[in-house]
């Protein structure tokens, strides 16, 4: 598959940001990582993710990329100025994912899932997980919060637990 196929899916699955998907330039890099992030108005992806997920799990990753670039094209910037970078992009994760788990795109393992992270703006989600943080900072549960891998232990404080990775109770 290639980046032209998964752009197609994502388009029939979500018509309405059809047209924007085509305005973001999608550029393969070569690292030995099976990731795609978002850089202004780039997704950057590499072989190794056209190779290690499967056709589904590759539209939901470049999916969840296009999600962050729609936030982020209409998001005040100076706004984002105030949050903790790490915590805000887990918190835009767990509300993309839920987004597009709800429209029935097919997740690879290991994602952040928070099941009710729809039910919050995001400010007020942002709020609750920054209490939860603070209070695993408090109880020294951890040394350094910032790395992403920590910040995935946060899904272990669930709003409401889930019973498998894709969210089903």
């Amino acid at each position: 598959m290639d980046i032209q196929d998964l752009l197609n899916e994502i388009a029939n699955k979500l018509p309405r940001i059809g047209n924007i998907i085509y305005q973001i330039r999608f550029e393969k890099i070569k690292l030995d990582e099976d990731i795609a992030f978002l850089q202004g108005t780039t997704i950057f992806y590499t072989d190794k993710l056209l190779s290690d997920f499967s056709f589904d799990e590759q539209v939901f990753i470049i999916a969840h990329e296009i999600m962050h670039y729609l936030i982020h094209m209409y998001d005040n910037k100076k706004k984002l100025l105030k949050y903790d970078k790490d915590l805000l992009n887990f918190t835009e994760d767990a509300q993309i994912n839920q987004i597009l788990i709800s429209q029935h795109f097919i997740p690879p393992k290991g994602i952040i899932i928070l099941t009710d992270a729809l039910n919050y703006s995001f400010e007020e989600l942002y709020n609750k997980l920054y209490k939860i943080k603070k209070e695993l900072l408090y109880e020294d549960n951890w040394a350094n919060f910032s790395s992403v891998t920590e910040l995935e232990a946060l899904s272990q404080h669930q709003l409401n637990p889930t019973t498998d990775d894709y969210g089903n109770r």
